[in-house]
């Protein structure tokens, strides 16, 4: 069985007390309630192995970026992107990878536009 991503934006703080909670209920609350969205989750971002820099964790388990650690992730991407755009000589992507990246870009702008928030990844 291979294993899989699923990527979401919240407030790093917040969740890491609701997890240490150990609230089974709530857990299992949010189980069933977001079954749907975590397999649907489960199946786009099925990709195999993290790509690095990316914290590594074994499986199950969650990595995360925290808001310094995003926004200065995007940062850095943009920076090598003007680099590349001003040496002319980006190398050729797949569509999957470029739309993966975009995903990524996409997740850590919207983290960085709200106080607190990082990229918590869970890995299944």
């Amino acid at each position: 069985m291979g294993s899989s991503l699923s990527v979401y934006l919240l407030d790093v703080a917040a969740t890491r007390a609701l997890v240490g909670s150990r609230d089974d209920q709530l857990l299992k609350v949010i189980r069933d309630d977001f079954a749907d969205d975590l397999a649907r989750d489960d199946e786009e971002f099925g990709y195999g192995g993290l790509p690095a820099p990316l914290p590594y964790t074994f499986t199950p388990g969650c990595g995360e970026w925290t808001p310094q650690q995003t926004a200065q992730a995007l940062d850095q991407f943009q920076a090598i992107k003007r680099a590349v755009d001003e040496a002319g000589q980006a190398p050729p992507l797949e569509p999957e990878v470029v739309e993966a990246v975009m995903q990524c870009l996409g997740w850590m702008r919207h983290a960085v536009a709200r106080p607190g928030f990082g990229v918590i990844g869970l890995r299944t």
